[in-house]
């Protein structure tokens, strides 16, 4: 049985043993019908209750999702604009004077902007020289060929990439070795 029968049954039941000897039938099946009514919206109003907790639940739900998907996009907005400005710290680095105050304050940014990177699923990414190369994360801006060479290998690298929450917002800009065809 639902606990909705069970309840019903139990007042049947209690309502059954109610009844005396000194009460009209009319009285009695007042009484009945009063409990039975008080029971009716007792029972109508849980099932409003669970209805709208429910609602309420997906409603939370759906919410918190649409919240992540708007932080996420706002994040990777924010990135976008801030990688010109990282490319232009990084030239600016190379102009500084090695050991030089100037020099670690510059390093010590590049390492925070990292940091704020990783905590948002992301980072730098680094080609190495001699790295295959990935068009997910690299962007051929320029060849090379050269002799006895097989696929397709990193042999400079312009422009750090960067990438957060899992997707690429720039690939690296790289110069690419290629094997000649004997």
């Amino acid at each position: 049985m639902t606990p909705f029968q069970e309840e019903l049954y139990r007042l049947i039941q209690e309502t059954k043993k109610e009844s005396n000897a000194f009460t009209s039938s009319s009285e009695d099946a007042g009484n009945e019908t009063h409990k039975i009514i008080k029971f009716a919206q007792k029972w109508d109003f849980k099932d409003k209750f669970e209805k709208l907790s429910q609602e309420k639940e997906q409603l939370q739900s759906k919410y918190d999702k649409e919240q992540k998907i708007a932080v996420d996009k706002a994040t990777k907005s924010l990135v976008k604009e801030l990688v010109p400005i990282i490319d232009e710290i990084i030239i600016l680095a190379k102009f500084t004077k090695e050991g030089s105050p100037v020099e670690r304050g510059i390093k010590l940014i590049l390492s925070n902007i990292e940091k704020l990177l990783q905590r948002r699923s992301g980072g730098v990414i680094r080609p190495q020289i001699g790295q295959a190369l990935d068009p997910v994360k690299h962007q051929a801006i320029s060849a090379e060929q050269a002799a006895n060479h097989y696929g397709n290998t990193i042999s400079e690298v312009y422009r750090y990439g960067y990438f957060v929450l899992g997707q690429v917002i720039r690939e690296a800009e790289v110069k690419v070795k290629c094997g000649i065809k004997a």
